[in-house]
C-alpha cells in the first residue's frame, strides 16, 4: 500500500540497531534530530551515522515521473540497503497497515514499529515511556 500523504524520513543506523524516523517540518530538524540520535544511544549506539533523508512525492503532481509507489519502494530500498543483520525501530505516524510499502522496502518487519513521529514523541513524555517500554528488550540482547 502506497501512502496517499507525503512521507519525509529521516535513516540512521548505527552497528546493530537503525532507526526510520518520520520527520514533522513543523518541528525543529535539530530536536528531532537529538532525540533520534539519543534514542540511539540508548540502545547502545555510540556513533550512529545518516543513512539519509526522503522526502515523496517528489514532485506535487503525481502523475509526474519518479512519484510513482514503486519509485518510492526503490529508493527506500536504496537507503535501506546494508541493514539485513540491523534491528531497526520504525518511528513513523500512522497504522503500521499503512505502512507495508515500508515493510517491501526493508525486506522484513521492523523490529520495533512506534506509530508515532520523533516529533510527536520528543513533546509528549508519556510516549517517551512508551516508546522506552517497546525498545527497552533490545538493550538486553
Amino acid at each position: 500500500m502506497i501512502p496517499s500523504e507525503s512521507v519525509n524520513l529521516m535513516v540512521w543506523a548505527g552497528r546493530g540497531v537503525a532507526l526510520i524516523g518520520g520527520m514533522s517540518g513543523d518541528a525543529s530538524s535539530r530536536l528531532q534530530e537529538a532525540l533520534a540520535l539519543n534514542i540511539l544511544k540508548s540502545l547502545g549506539e555510540d556513533q550512529p551515522r545518516v543513512l539519509g533523508q526522503v522526502s515523496w512525492p517528489i514532485f506535487n503532481n503525481l502523475l509526474v515521473p519518479g512519484n510513482s509507489g514503486h519509485d518510492l519502494v526503490e529508493v527506500m530500498r536504496s537507503v535501506l540497503s546494508g541493514l539485513e543483520g540491523q534491528k531497526v525501530v520504525v518511528l513513523q505516524g500512522g497504522e503500521k497497515s499503512a505502512q507495508s510499502w515500508l515493510v517491501e522496502a526493508l525486506g522484513r518487519e521492523a523490529t520495533v514499529w512506534f506509530p508515532h513521529t520523533i516529533a510527536e514523541i520528543a513533546g509528549n513524555p508519556a510516549l517517551k515511556r512508551s516508546l522506552w517500554q517497546q525498545i527497552r528488550p533490545l538493550v538486553a540482547r
